[in-house]
């Protein structure tokens, strides 16, 4: 799927419209290079965004979906988004990866 892009007020443009496995061209150097989003792909590639916005590793949101266990997809999701305030692309990121890293997906 290509990506699609809109601009802000401010002229800034941003990905849209990408699954979790694609990945969007590099925005503002118009160069093609990689950016830091690109440097994984999947569930990973919202790793940096969620470390930083919520302030914990990875490894703290993947304990708090283990310990949920043996709740489905979607309930582990809305522990995380409910009693974390974790939006629902990061949950989702979050739990698809630490459910195939554990065999359960």
């Amino acid at each position: 799927m290509a990506p699609s892009y809109r601009s802000n007020a401010h002229g800034q443009r941003s990905c849209i419209a990408v699954t979790l496995t694609a990945r969007c061209d590099s925005i503002g150097s118009g160069n093609g290079e990689p950016n830091a989003r690109q440097s994984r792909e999947g569930p990973a590639s919202y790793f940096p965004s969620i470390e930083k916005t919520y302030g914990h590793p990875i490894s703290h949101w993947q304990q708090i979906v283990r310990d949920g266990y043996p709740a489905r997809h979607m309930e582990l999701v809305s522990i995380l988004k409910d009693a974390h305030g974790m939006g629902h692309g990061h949950a989702n990121a979050v739990v698809a990866y630490t459910l195939a890293q554990d065999g359960l997906k």
